[in-house]
Order: C-alpha cells, then sequence, then structure tokens
C-alpha cells in the first residue's frame, strides 16, 4: 500500500508540474499598453515584445485595419495579462507570431519576418492540442470569430482553420492536432503564427489572456488505472 501511494503522488505531482506549457501569458510587458490605429495612423502596426514568459523569447504582434482606417478603428492594450482587442469599421486583423529573437520590418508599412527561430519544438510531445484561453469574445454580427494557425517546420507548414463562438465570459478554444493540415510537421516546429479575424470583419472584441498546449493526461490516468487494479487483486488475495 505504501508503495501504491507513493507511485499515485509521484504521478500527481507529475501532472501538476506539467499539465500546461504556456507560450505567452501575456504577463510580459508588466504593465498594460495601449495601442490604437486611428485616422492618418501607420497600418499596418507592428508592436514587438521580449521577454521570458513568451515562447521564443519575442511575440511579434501585427495589427492591420482592412481598409482605410476611421477615427476609432482599432484600440486594444497589451500587458499585465491580457491582449484586449477592440475593433470597428473597418475591420482589423490580428497576427501573433513566435519565432524566436528577429528583426522584423517596423515600416511603415510594417512587415513580419519569419525567423523560424524556434529549434525544433516538438509540439505532438507536449501534448495533442493548441487552446488559447479567453476572458471573453464577441465576433460581432456573425457571432464568431475566424481563426488561422499556421506552423512552419522542417517538413513544410501545418494549417489550422475555424471560427470560436462568442462568450461573455471565459472560454477556452482548442485546436486539435489531428484538425492541421500535415500534422507531422508538428514534430520539428521552428515557428508558429495565430490569425484571429483574418477575414477582417467589422465589431470585432475579445480579451486573450493565454495560448499553449496541456500536457497529456494519459500517464496519470493509466497510473491510477493500475493502482486501482492492484488494490482490488489484494483485496482478492
Amino acid at each position: 500500500m505504501k508503495n501504491a501511494i507513493g507511485i499515485l503522488t509521484v504521478l500527481l505531482a507529475a501532472s501538476a508540474a506539467n499539465a500546461l506549457v504556456v507560450f505567452d501569458d501575456f504577463t510580459d510587458p508588466p504593465t498594460s499598453q495601449a495601442v490604437a490605429i486611428p485616422l492618418l495612423h501607420p497600418n499596418p502596426t507592428l508592436v514587438e515584445t521580449t521577454g521570458a514568459t513568451i515562447l521564443g523569447g519575442e511575440r511579434d504582434l501585427l495589427i492591420t485595419v482592412d481598409g482605410t482606417a476611421n477615427m476609432d478603428s482599432f484600440i486594444g492594450t497589451i500587458g499585465d495579462g491580457l491582449l484586449s482587442f477592440n475593433s470597428n469599421a473597418p475591420g482589423t486583423i490580428l497576427t501573433l507570431q513566435y519565432d524566436g529573437l528577429d528583426a522584423d520590418i517596423y515600416g511603415p508599412p510594417a512587415t513580419l519576418v519569419n525567423s523560424e527561430g524556434l529549434g525544433g519544438l516538438d509540439l505532438l510531445a507536449m501534448g495533442d492540442y493548441l487552446y488559447l484561453d479567453f476572458e471573453r469574445i464577441d465576433g460581432g454580427i456573425a457571432q464568431v470569430t475566424g481563426i488561422t494557425i499556421n506552423v512552419n517546420g522542417t517538413g513544410g507548414t501545418a494549417v489550422f482553420s475555424d471560427v470560436i463562438p462568442d462568450s461573455a465570459g471565459p472560454m477556452t478554444f482548442v485546436a486539435l492536432f489531428s484538425a492541421f493540415s500535415n500534422p507531422s510537421v508538428l514534430s520539428d516546429v521552428t515557428s508558429i503564427e495565430f490569425i484571429l479575424n483574418p477575414d477582417g470583419a467589422t465589431d470585432v472584441d475579445f480579451a486573450l489572456s493565454a495560448v499553449g498546449v496541456p500536457e497529456p493526461a494519459t500517464l496519470v490516468l493509466l497510473g491510477m488505472g493500475s493502482l486501482t487494479l492492484l488494490r482490488r487483486r489484494r483485496r482478492a488475495a
């Protein structure tokens, strides 16, 4: 019984320690910074942030108003644990790129440079899906927000496309690895790019608090199942 308790303790400790791989929790920068694209402002606008809490050490954020910006086309904040996105008309496209430390082009116009500097990250060994945690999300008239995820690796590119339903409160969106095109690429990743509202729909608003990969619970579940079987056998004896 002592051995069984020891095994269970190890399994639960491993589960707690490895349950989540967070790529970005938006705690860098530590204080919230405002970002806006009003009339006559450079479009697209690039915001680069470096920090130890960010996958690859750098977050590249590109904000693109899909057309000529009005006085209040886009305003948002980033930092202190949250990425806030508030767009009006015309619609705004947001691109989050994780490709290591590089030199993107501020312009104008601003342009992302994909340096593919993640060094062969094995997503398939971490879990079986990517997640995005939202505090809220509002897709405007459509009541859904489009999302595209592009993952580059030594084997090519894997692409995921879907829509995220509206939610007035916290929700987690899941992108299953099995739903990506060319999922074998996910075993040797050099860059990851999230595009939210890729079609530039109007009146899309959301607050994003984290992106990452949850570790699979398979090992813990199998271990607990084995302990249950062991206890049954001992009772039978």
